[in-house]
């Protein structure tokens, strides 16, 4: 670095440094003896220095209890040395948590406004009333104020998945007051009377509250997952479709008194698909459908359940920039192991130390693996005075024990020096090995290299832990899912076969939903593992009003035959079920707004997941069934 460069890098230094809350700082000039010896230097070239020597960090180290401001006070006092020829990036974990609360608290402001704006258009396409729209608009805000205030009673914080939460009730609300507009839409065009309301309401609510049972179990289902903020993800959204219900058939049925006149914004629902072109066409198109589901598992096996961190963040974003670049010049994830000598011998023994320094030249030749810091490292620093010559190696470790010296030897040596702490920053841009395959390539390393390894732990491991947990949890949650629509099916249904061929429908979503997302190499991270969870609770309310309608035509129209009756349930309910889809894509698809590429992924997800549940309610479950009644059993 020239002269100039080290003027620059003393003053950010120094100016780092008086920031409330900075407890040291680390760099070219405040660290080694002077700048050019960082070169020379084992340990600070490692800390400071780039392996090619193209850039160097300067590191804060803050107080137990730093300022909240601290990451905007660095800020503000970087862009001032920021110049043409000076590129200066941030990075470091309060820093992140410091950008990601921003882009919550805008998310927050965006789904609001856009959801408001975008649901109000879609109500008025789909019902052309007025009435209809300001009763929707406010019924939604109504549940969303209540959500949000019980979560705040109960102390479940806004974080990375309930941020949404807002927009997920919204769409819950939609959805019941879709199927009740649609039911009292019919009756009322056909018989026109004050009483019309409350049979509309009677009518839906039975097949609404086990949607919203079936909602309930899909958020619920997220409880058993490990990963706290998917657990308050479940809270939030078995409270949210609680209330839903309760507002869409408590509030909302006001707006719809039409005082025994034609009431001049109701219109006659979308026109029934004739029953020739369903009769004609639903094999066809489940068919289609069912070979769609077949294409799209082959992405099971291209799935990546171990994202890097490094795809949570948009690229160009401050967030990447900076972990990017801290990762090209020495890695960006924590990983560290305790090592021991397996014949239980101390560290500080001529012949321990070199499996030491075995193990550091190891690790450093690693792609996976940056910056390596390690007894080693800390011995051969010491080594470079001297006047170590005159000292054996258990003194130098007790010289680097005391103050003078910041007691650096207790960071990596226990106090027997039977036990040694390597400290490892893992690089993020290497997707070519799962984490838990570098891991265990790691403890082959300090096996081969003499050692045993004690323990091992940081983010990095974290990382894979909580990776690890989210396949399973996908897998755990998506059986109990199973088990409950299962019972809850086979109540509505009241035929083991009609549930089984609903069960199926059911296993389609989340296979189609997973395997797309292969497909489109999607990261399957932490936010958008409960996407197949809630298309597939979502999904179901499609069929199970469908079911019901069955029943309801099957009880008035006893002459019908079995496939008739199918076929005049599947013209009725085309529309409230394409509307409802319409309206919860469009619900989901405003996460697309997002600053967050996991929360734009989980929203693609769900409109996914919702789009084709909608097919295959309308096609597939209709002609399994059909089929079924066709051989056996006419009824339900």
């Amino acid at each position: 670095f020239e002269e100039e460069s080290i003027k620059t890098i003393r003053e950010l230094s120094d100016t780092l440094g008086s920031i409330d809350g900075v407890k040291r700082i680390l760099s070219l000039t405040d660290g080694p003896p002077v700048p050019a010896d960082a070169k020379r230097s084992p340990l600070w070239r490692r800390l400071l220095l780039s392996r090619d020597e193209g850039s160097t960090n300067i590191i804060l180290m803050l107080e137990k209890d730093y300022n909240e401001n601290i990451s905007k006070n660095v800020e503000d006092i970087v862009s001032r040395y920021k110049t043409s020829d000076i590129s200066i990036k941030i990075s470091g974990a309060p820093y992140i948590i410091e950008l990601i609360k921003r882009y919550l608290t805008r998310d927050l402001k965006v789904f609001s406004i856009a959801s408001f704006l975008i649901f109000g258009i879609i109500i008025m396409v789909v019902f052309r009333s007025f009435n209809v729209m300001a009763g929707a608009l406010a019924s939604c805000l109504i549940s969303c104020s209540m959500t949000l205030g019980i979560l705040n009673i109960l102390n479940v914080p806004i974080g990375i998945l309930t941020a949404n939460i807002a927009t997920i009730v919204f769409v819950l609300t939609l959805s019941h007051i879709v199927f009740l507009t649609s039911n009292w839409r019919r009756m009322l065009y056909q018989n026109n009377n004050a009483a019309i309301k409350n049979r509309a309401v009677a009518e839906t609510f039975t097949a609404s509250f086990w949607c919203m049972m079936t909602t309930l179990f899909g958020f619920s289902s997220l409880l058993l997952v490990s990963a706290k903020p998917i657990r308050e993800l479940g809270i939030a959204g078995a409270i949210g479709s609680g209330i839903s219900i309760m507002v869409a058939y408590g509030i909302y049925p006001v707006f719809m008194n039409n005082n025994g006149k034609k009431n001049r914004g109701i219109k006659k629902q979308g026109k029934s698909i004739p029953d020739s072109f369903l009769q004609n066409n639903t094999p066809k198109a489940a068919g289609i459908i069912v070979i769609s589901v077949l294409i799209a598992s082959i992405g099971l096996f291209y799935l990546n359940n171990d994202p890097s961190l490094l795809s949570y963040f948009k690229k160009g974003s401050e967030i990447r920039d900076g972990l990017e670049a801290v990762d090209k010049t020495g890695g960006s994830t924590p990983f560290n192991i305790i090592v021991s000598d397996p014949d239980g011998k101390r560290l500080d023994t001529k012949e321990v130390y070199e499996k030491l320094a075995v193990l550091q030249e190891r690790l450093e030749a690693d792609p996976n693996t940056g910056v390596v810091l390690s007894p080693s490292v800390i011995i051969a620093e010491a080594e470079r005075n001297p006047i170590s010559l005159f000292f054996s190696m258990e003194k130098l470790i007790d010289i680097l024990s005391l103050p003078k010296y910041d007691r650096i030897a207790l960071n990596f040596f226990s106090p027997d020096r039977k036990s040694g702490l390597f400290n490892l920053r893992m690089k993020e841009s290497q997707d070519e090995m799962a984490r838990w395959k570098i891991i265990d390539n790691i403890k082959t390393q300090v096996h081969e290299s003499g050692l045993k390894q004690e323990l091992s732990g940081g983010f990095f491991q974290l990382e894979a832990e909580l990776n690890k947990m989210v396949s399973n949890s996908i897998l755990t949650g998506l059986m109990g899912l199973g088990g409950l629509f299962f019972i809850i099916s086979l109540f509505i249904a009241g035929s083991f076969v009609s549930t089984i061929i609903m069960l199926a429908c059911l296993v389609m979503i989340p296979v189609f939903t997973l395997g797309m997302l292969g497909h489109l190499r999607m990261p399957l991270d932490i936010i958008v593992s409960p996407a197949a969870n809630v298309a597939i609770a979502i999904g179901i309310d499609s069929m199970i009003h469908l079911v019901m309608r069955v029943k309801r035509i099957q009880k008035t129209n006893s002459e019908l035959g079995f496939k008739k009756v199918w076929t005049r349930a599947q013209s009725e309910l085309w529309w409230p079920v394409a509307g409802a889809t319409l309206i919860i894509c469009a619900g989901f698809g405003v996460f697309c707004l997002s600053s967050f590429p996991p929360t734009q992924r989980f929203g693609s997800a769900v409109v996914m997941g919702t789009a084709f549940a909608c097919l295959v309610a309308l096609f597939v479950f209709p002609y399994g069934v059909i089929l079924k009644g066709n051989r056996g059993k006419k009824n339900f």
